[in-house]
């Protein structure tokens, strides 16, 4: 496997899990609810001595921590692939300054993301997850916020991401063509060959 293909790789991979935690994040939130609608049997006894606001607020916070571990752990991963993609394109390709720079760019941004919003995120979310009703809260307005700045910040790293892969696919298939031209250019005999 040559270095630009192992680098696509890694793009692929770095943002398949961008997207693969935005479901789960989703998905788990939407769990607490759906426990709630249709609790098994051992559950609704516990539902029902805790009673069904209190124990929606109990499997929400057990939810939004869940997706507080994983978005800590996530934006640690997101660092060490970005590193790798990063070093890989400045000392084992011939990319030239745009992936390199671009690469670069999207570390940085993953570094905002995990030591700047990713923290705010976690402490304005515990300040709300016992919150009956927070809409209108000084909370709630910091922590939608941060929210829209950690959206804003995932598209920005995931449309450089698939800039940069899309180049490095283009590449891979100009510098094919380019290398069958100059056999059928260089060896007139030999077209046979490339069919």
């Amino acid at each position: 496997m040559s270095t630009r293909r192992f680098v696509a790789f890694l793009l692929g991979v770095w943002l398949g899990g961008s997207l693969f935690m935005y479901v789960i994040a989703t998905h788990n939130l939407a769990s607490a609810d759906q426990v709630l609608a249709s609790p098994p049997p051992a559950a609704a006894k516990i539902i029902d001595s805790l009673g069904a606001d209190a124990a929606r607020l109990l499997l929400r916070h057990q939810a939004s921590e869940l997706n507080r571990i994983y978005f800590e752990y996530w934006g640690v991963a997101q660092l060490v692939i970005g590193g790798a993609v990063f070093g890989l394109l400045l000392f084992a390709t011939r990319e030239g300054k745009w992936p390199v720079v671009t690469a670069l760019i999207m570390i940085l941004v993953v570094a905002l993301m995990r030591f700047i919003l990713t923290p705010d995120l976690v402490t304005f979310g515990r300040q709300l997850d016992f919150v009956a009703n927070p809409v209108g809260t000084a909370e709630y307005t910091r922590f939608w916020g941060v929210h829209r700045a950690y959206g804003i910040a995932e598209m920005v790293k995931s449309g450089l991401g698939l800039m940069l892969l899309g180049l490095l696919l283009f590449r891979v298939q100009r510098k094919r063509r380019s290398v069958h031209q100059l056999h059928t250019v260089d060896d007139p005999d030999d077209r046979h060959i490339d069919r």
